[in-house]
C-alpha cells in the first residue's frame, strides 16, 4: 500500500512539473509576443502622422494666385486634426481673399499683375508638438515682392498654438534668447548688415513669432526689422538645452 502511495505521489508531482513547465513555456511565449506586439505599436504610433498638402491655383486678369496649405493626416483624436487643419486653411485662404480684393480696387492696369503665393515647411514633428512655418509672398508692383513668415506650433493633444510663453516656463526666457540673440548678431556682423542704434535689435516681443527645428528653438524676425531686404527675414537658432528644465512640453 505504502509503495501505492509513493507511485501516485510520484506520478502526480511530475505531472503537476509537466504542468508548470508548460506554463512558464506558454508565458514566455506569450510576454515575447506582446513585446513585438508593443514594439509594433510605437512604431506605428510614430508613422501615423503625416503632412500633405492642398493647392489653389487661379489666375485672372489682375492677379495670379498659388497657395499651398499644409493639411495635416493620421492624428487619432479627429477634433484635434480639424482644428489643426481649420487653422492653417482658414489663415491662408484670408490672404488669398485680402490679395483678391486689393487687386480689384488698386489694380492700375499698367500689365502687371499681382501675385498672391504660399508655401510652408515641416520643421518638427513629435508626440506633442507639430511646428510648421508659411511664407506668405505677395507682389504689388515694385521692384520686387514682399513676404512674411508665419509660425504655427500646435500643442497635438489639443489642437491650440502653443506661444512661446506657454513653451518656455521661467520668464527669464527673453533675458536668455536677447542675449543669444545680440551674441549671434555681434558674431556675423562682417556677414549680415544688421542695422544698428536704434534701428538695430533691442528684444523679442511679449508674443514672439517662432519654430521649432530638431533640438533648438529658432527665433525669426520680419523683414526689414533689423535687417535691409536683402538679408531675408533674420532667423536665430536657440539651443533648447539653454533653458534647462524649463520647457514644459517634451521635445525630443
Amino acid at each position: 500500500m505504502r509503495r501505492n502511495n509513493k507511485f501516485i505521489n510520484l506520478v502526480m508531482g511530475l505531472i503537476i512539473l509537466g504542468i508548470a513547465f508548460s506554463f512558464v513555456a506558454v508565458l514566455t511565449n506569450t510576454l515575447a509576443n506582446n513585446e513585438i506586439l508593443y514594439e509594433l505599436d510605437e512604431v506605428a504610433s510614430e508613422a501615423v502622422l503625416k503632412i500633405t498638402e492642398m493647392q489653389i491655383k487661379e489666375s485672372g486678369n489682375n492677379i495670379d494666385v498659388e497657395l499651398v496649405i499644409p493639411v495635416v493626416e493620421g492624428l487619432a483624436n479627429s477634433d484635434v486634426q480639424a482644428s489643426i487643419n481649420s487653422t492653417l486653411e482658414n489663415d491662408i485662404k484670408s490672404f488669398q481673399m485680402y490679395m483678391l480684393n486689393m487687386a480689384g480696387e488698386e489694380y492700375n492696369n499698367n500689365n502687371e499683375k499681382y501675385v498672391a503665393k504660399t508655401s510652408f515647411k515641416t520643421n518638427y514633428k513629435g508626440e506633442n508638438i507639430l511646428s510648421i512655418s508659411v511664407i506668405f509672398y505677395q507682389y504689388t508692383g515694385g521692384a520686387h515682392g514682399i513676404y512674411d513668415m508665419v509660425g504655427y506650433n500646435f500643442d497635438l493633444k489639443k489642437g491650440t498654438l502653443i506661444e512661446l510663453n506657454e513653451l518656455l516656463a521661467n520668464e527669464s526666457y527673453k533675458d536668455i534668447i536677447n542675449e543669444e540673440i545680440k551674441r549671434q548678431i555681434s558674431e556675423n556682423e562682417k556677414n549680415i548688415d544688421y542695422f544698428e542704434d536704434e534701428s538695430g535689435f533691442k528684444s523679442i516681443a511679449s508674443q514672439q513669432p517662432y519654430y521649432i527645428k530638431d533640438d533648438k528653438l529658432v527665433i525669426f524676425l520680419s523683414l526689414y526689422e533689423i535687417a535691409p531686404y536683402a538679408s531675408g527675414i533674420p532667423e536665430f537658432e536657440i539651443p533648447l538645452s539653454l533653458f534647462g528644465e524649463d520647457i514644459k512640453f517634451e521635445i525630443t
